[in-house]
């Protein structure tokens, strides 16, 4: 019995249909989207550029889940000391915090905003802290995007344009991301 090697027992129209499977698989493989360094953010980590300075909060960061508001908080500080910078990032919903877009709207007052943001910004020296808040207006929505939501991280990209007092100070709140765990609740 005389075997032919598997190329020579393939006509030609198969072997141009194999060969046209191949290309395609190496361009859809190819053309798929890398994550850039930069879009990863570490564990337990809060970033974002404030005012045109970049500032990485990665220092007692935590997710906090609430069961019965059905919101999440998210909280670091830009270091050691009473005078570090602080970020708190608020969402609420109606049901367990899932993906998506989140948009604060016209009419909320601060404390009904949802999304919200409160920036500390504890300035130098003796200087008593600003703290900066989502313009309750709603005229700068603040927009938390959630990328990915388990019981036990939350991932996804904030801005928005914080003010104190009546608005007329603000800060612009740029390129920020978190990747944070969410921390245990301890039982009674």
């Amino acid at each position: 019995m005389f075997v032919y090697p598997l190329a020579a027992s393939l006509n030609s129209y198969s072997m141009k249909k194999l060969l046209l499977t191949a290309v395609c698989l190496v361009l859809i493989f190819s053309s798929c989207e890398k994550k850039n360094d930069s879009d990863v953010v570490p564990a337990n980590t809060i970033s974002a550029t404030i005012d045109g300075n970049q500032i990485n909060f990665n220092t007692g960061v935590e997710a906090i889940y609430s069961d019965s508001s059905k919101k999440v908080s998210l909280f670091g500080f830009a270091g050691l000391g009473s005078k570090a910078p602080v970020i708190n990032i608020n969402v609420s919903s109606g049901k367990f915090i899932a993906t998506g877009t989140y948009t604060s709207v016209a009419g909320s007052a601060f404390a009904l905003a949802n999304p919200n943001i409160i920036y500390t910004d504890t300035g130098a020296g003796e200087d008593a802290a600003d703290i900066f808040v989502t313009d309750g207006s709603g005229t700068h929505p603040t927009i938390v995007n959630i990328t990915s939501a388990s019981s036990t991280n939350i991932q996804g990209t904030f801005k928005g344009l914080v003010v104190r007092g009546t608005g007329l100070q603000s800060a612009t709140i740029a390129n920020g991301k978190f990747n944070v765990n969410f921390q245990p609740v301890a039982l009674p």
